[in-house]
């Protein structure tokens, strides 16, 4: 009989996780509570409108096809990619916008025409993250189970490029002097929910990641990779159902000997991948007597990321002039960022992005309309701000700069299907713990062996994915965790 695994939650590392084992013969089942898989990296419907409900864009494309690979499959049979070039707009306070073509070339002569001189930065910036992302990869792809885990040498290969003294903002302006333009490869600090003057340098890379490997739209959203990687744990022999909730992973002798199921069914296995958001599983489903350094009352202490209010409109026109990506920018950026990370308080004047995918893929929406999706980061609820009588006022302020700083006239009069997701329905509705959509923290005393362990330390045979385990958060950095925890089992013993 092979080797029974049960993986908690259908979210884009436990489909990683169930993919690459099931591939290899073990036995797999998931139980995911929604009636669809991916989680929050699954489809959002309204009417006959269709929406990524978080991630919208595919960075390190090169990993997906890695784990397609492993498992024995291509993903080009099940997914039909589109790469986004330029790769975003980014609207600043002064009207300025800059579209940054994914190529070095193309890109330093566009930074030169409205920042003369800058292509020299950008150079050296290349130069310096591609031997940054040289060091820094395999600490990416393997676990940290332990101190034993950083005296490899990889990691003291690393040190010299990570640069701890300083923070996101202080490492990218020796390369670009001009605010405006650190702002242009600092943003993606909202991808794990921090602010660019905490964040550590080490983030550095993420921008470098999209010039380097691009940004893909996928047909039909991003969605539709966990719908394939579902299909191909089924191709394998596993099991993914959808709409059973676990209530508790199962413990004997302090290990994990399955799960047990809402309507009080308990299923046995020989390992349990745990795939809900870590900081909520640690609070609900892992026995508490069991729990020390991540006890639900030391989570409280600990830093979490930021969260977001989305907005989704099912619009009876098609906006041809605004871009697949774009990012409009506060007046005061740093004021903004710390009102929504520091001082937790509701922000004056917010940034924020909006999606416009369906100029490139009419499957979202009927002919002549589209799926607008608008983000902004916002407080987790740790700020205790009171969404219920906040959303409709804060949701009119962003339409409202929506129109005015993209252009976007009449947008109010078009809009046939809309939702809002504020941080409390993130908590409510998709079990994310305070709001905190890129959950822990990454500062340096939240990651590696600091982080929760994807072989957990405090239960036996329970394994996490997701971004509140190691490598943190952000679809690749999921995806990654999938693996990990995968090969972790594997090299556990099997059959």
């Amino acid at each position: 009989m092979s080797t029974k695994i049960v993986i908690v939650g259908a979210g884009p590392g436990g489909l990683t996780a169930g993919m690459l084992l099931s591939s290899r013969g073990y036995n797999v089942t998931i139980y995911e509570k929604n009636q669809l898989p991916g989680g929050r990296n699954g489809p959002l419907s309204l009417g006959e409108y269709t929406f990524d409900t978080g991630p919208t864009f595919l960075i390190m494309k090169s990993l997906l096809d890695e784990i397609f690979q492993i498992a024995g499959k291509r993903p080009d049979d099940y997914l039909k990619f589109t790469k986004i070039d330029p790769l975003y707009q980014l609207v600043f306070p002064d009207g300025k916008k800059f579209s940054p073509p994914a190529e070095e070339g193309p890109l330093g002569e566009v930074m030169d025409r409205i920042w003369p001189g800058s292509s020299e930065g950008l150079k050296k910036y290349v130069k310096a993250e591609t031997r940054k992302m040289e060091r820094v990869a395999p600490l990416l792809s393997r676990p940290f189970l332990g101190f034993r885990d950083l005296l490899r040498k990889d990691f003291f290969r690393s040190i010299p490029v990570l640069n701890l003294h300083r923070n996101l903002f202080r490492e990218l302006f020796r390369y670009f002097r001009r605010e405006d333009l650190v702002y242009s490869f600092a943003f993606q600090a909202k991808y794990i929910g921090m602010s660019p003057w905490k964040a550590p340098s080490l983030f550095s890379i993420l921008s470098w990641l999209e010039h380097s490997e691009g940004l893909y739209h996928v047909e039909g959203g991003l969605n539709r990779i966990s719908f394939a990687m579902a299909d191909i744990i089924r191709e394998h022999g596993g099991i993914v159902e959808t709409g059973k909730t676990v209530s508790a992973v199962d413990e004997k002798n302090g290990r994990a000997s399955g799960v047990i199921l809402a309507d009080g069914t308990s299923v046995r296995a020989d390992h349990v991948i745990l795939n809900a958001d870590f900081a909520y599983g640690a609070s609900n489903l892992i026995p508490r007597k069991l729990l020390k350094r991540w006890h639900p009352e030391k989570l409280k202490r600990k830093l979490f990321s930021c969260s977001t209010f989305l907005i989704y409109l099912g619009l009876d026109c098609l906006y041809t002039d605004l871009p697949h990506h774009n990012i409009v920018f506060s007046r005061d950026y740093r004021r903004y960022v710390e009102e929504i990370t520091e001082t937790l308080i509701m922000p004056e004047d917010p940034s924020f992005y909006v999606h416009n995918p369906s100029l490139i893929d009419p499957s979202l929406a009927p002919p002549g309309n589209s799926s607008l999706y608008l983000l902004v980061p916002v407080p987790n609820n740790r700020s205790h701000i009171d969404w219920k009588k906040e959303a409709v006022p804060f949701r009119n302020r962003i339409l409202a700069l929506a129109e005015e700083k993209l252009g976007l006239q009449g947008l109010e009069s078009h809009i046939r299907e809309e939702k809002i997701l504020s941080p409390e329905d993130w908590e409510k509705e998709y079990n994310v713990y305070d709001g905190a959509v890129f959950n822990l923290g990454h500062n340096f005393s939240q990651m590696l062996m600091f982080r929760p362990h994807n072989h957990f330390e405090e239960m036996n045979n329970l394994y996490l994915v997701g971004g509140g385990t190691h490598p943190g958060s952000g679809l690749p950095t999921i995806y990654q965790s999938g693996i990990i925890a995968s090969s972790l089992i594997q090299r556990e013993g099997s059959f």
